[in-house]
């Protein structure tokens, strides 16, 4: 019998694993029973008995290996991944004709200007032509400038395509204009260098060409790969304090950054840094990294109300004693302008570790950062979900603004 899994990926030590406790009931039961189909699967199982043992029908147990097999964002297989019920397996894509947009008839849309796009390349090109001339761009407050001229371009393309009142965008009362205006915003975001010059950028670096031979894609075992990440966390804080004459002032603060050290093998989060600042800086790095080798404990006492720790996490020197203090064998971090410093790059020479390239762009990989923020935008915890102020400790609320929920200042 022919089998699927080519020689190099038949070892499934290595693949991507998952956490079963981040499961319960019937969900974690089905993803037990694909996960050993596969394993006996990869061991030379007959089917028959892969099917009788694990319940999963043969033609199921084909596509699930297909699945597991085909690259992830982070360079690597989706491995186990790729078994938890449920999960999208390929981005979504419009087959449905558009209907016409009337008085009680707005919606529906989902996915026609991304379907557009793809039929008639030279929409595409006229696009990426009017970013590169800067006719569009993103203005001081991330707004769209210029958008209704190339929007302008833009129909008039679509009629010389000899598409009519009947066909989509011609067929919508703004002509797809929001639509357009994701559409643009996608494709200059889909490298660095495009979204810099987008941004107003004068000057961007040449893409570094040299990560295939200094960069690992595969962490052999935990400590072994570490990555270094800074995310924009989308929040607005305000900060409300007492001064000594009474007075009271407000601060607005309108970025936060979370800044991280994840372990690639196992994405266990080695060391944090919170910045209430537009930038962090190399100092923010070196302190990231501090904690990072320093030992973490559960905190025993949590400002925020209705916090708690997941009964299943802990960090690592918490859980294995012995692993408090220890380093890592490689160090990766990404392209930004804080790690070219000489102080950030001399903390990682007299720490003896190996610096394996930076990241350069998306096509690379994704960052460990950017994906565990968007599977913990599946779960939002209910207490950052409104509008917050931080309360300086032993001074409450004001009563006359019933809106929003204070938080300490020592909290953060």
């Amino acid at each position: 019998m022919k089998r699927l899994i080519p020689p190099e990926l038949q070892d499934l030590s290595l693949w991507p694993s998952v956490d079963l406790n981040a499961l319960a009931g019937q969900r974690q039961q089905d993803l037990l029973n694909r996960i050993e189909a596969v394993r006996l699967y990869a061991a030379g199982t007959a089917l028959s008995q892969v099917e009788d043992a694990t319940g999963v029908p043969r033609m199921q147990i084909y596509r699930l290996v297909r699945r597991c097999i085909e690259p992830h964002a982070d360079g690597r297989i989706r491995g186990f991944r790729a078994l938890i019920p449920f999960t999208k397996s390929k981005p979504y894509r419009r087959t449905a004709a558009v209907a016409p947009t009337t008085r009680t008839r707005h919606a529906g849309s989902s996915g026609a200007m991304t379907a557009l796009l793809q039929r008639h390349d030279s929409l595409s090109a006229l696009l990426r032509y009017q970013i590169s001339r800067h006719a569009v761009y993103i203005g001081a407050r991330n707004q769209l400038c210029g958008l209704h001229d190339v929007h302008r371009k833009f129909i008039q393309a679509c009629r010389e395509l000899e598409l009519t009142a009947k066909d989509y965008p011609l067929s919508q009362d703004r002509l797809g204009i929001r639509s357009l205006a994701t559409a643009i915003r996608g494709l200059v975001t889909q490298n660095f260098a495009s979204a810099a010059r987008l941004a107003g950028a004068q000057h961007v670096s040449a893409p570094w060409t040299a990560w295939p031979k200094n960069t690992m894609t595969v962490a052999r075992k935990p400590f072994d790969i570490v990555e270094f990440d800074g995310h924009k966390i989308d929040i607005r804080l305000r900060v409300r304090f007492e001064d000594a004459a009474g007075v009271v002032e407000d601060i607005l603060i309108d970025r936060v950054w979370l800044l991280v050290v994840i372990d690639v093998y196992c994405r266990a989060i080695l060391g944090w840094n919170v910045v209430l600042s537009a930038e962090y800086n190399r100092h923010d790095v070196i302190r990231t990294i501090q904690q990072a080798l320093m030992p973490q404990r559960k905190s025993t006492r949590l400002s925020i109300p209705g916090l708690s720790y997941n009964a299943s996490g802990g960090f690592v020197g918490e859980v294995l004693p012995f692993l408090d203090g220890a380093c890592w064998e490689h160090f990766r971090l990404d392209n930004a302008r804080q790690f070219g410093h000489g102080h950030a790059q001399s903390v990682v020479q007299r720490g003896r570790l190996r610096d394996r390239g930076r990241t350069r762009s998306r096509t690379h990989r994704a960052t460990l950062c950017g994906a565990l923020f968007r599977d913990a935008g599946d779960h939002p915890i209910p207490s950052l979900a409104r509008h917050h102020r931080i309360q300086p400790a032993g001074h409450p609320p004001p009563t006359d603004e019933p809106q929003g929920t204070g938080i300490p200042a020592d909290h953060f």
